[in-house]
């Protein structure tokens, strides 16, 4: 397939065929944090709404002592329900965006912390 990675159909497959892998239980299936963003991307790129759903379930707690990261995929692989919560931390934490991490996000997200840190 076209801009997919072995690695990430690899994930995508895990998840729609998980007795191939080693469980048919769901909540049993333990993928790292990249492969659950490969299903979110595969998901979302294809059209799997219930495997979609999975994945920001399963992802939302990897990544939420990392809210930049959080805010990078929400964006991505349109997550918004992600995206006001990782803001948040992001203004709520003790240091600022510094330079390289306002050049992985957009510039208006970057207006918007600012902004509420200021206030």
């Amino acid at each position: 397939l076209h801009g997919v990675a072995p690695v990430e159909f690899d994930a995508l497959l895990s998840v729609l065929c998980p007795e191939c892998v080693v469980s048919s239980d769901y909540n049993e299936l333990e993928l790292t944090r990249e492969q659950w963003v490969s299903v979110l991307k595969l998901s979302t790129l294809y059209t799997f709404p219930s495997v979609r759903a999975l994945a920001i379930r399963r992802l939302h707690p990897l990544l939420i002592q990392a809210p930049l990261e959080r805010l990078i995929i929400a964006r991505e692989y349109v997550v918004d329900e992600w995206v006001d919560d990782a803001c948040r931390q992001l203004v709520e934490r003790e240091q600022p965006l510094d330079e390289k991490e306002a050049a992985r996000i957009a510039l208006s997200d970057v207006v918007r912390i600012y902004m509420a840190r200021e206030a």
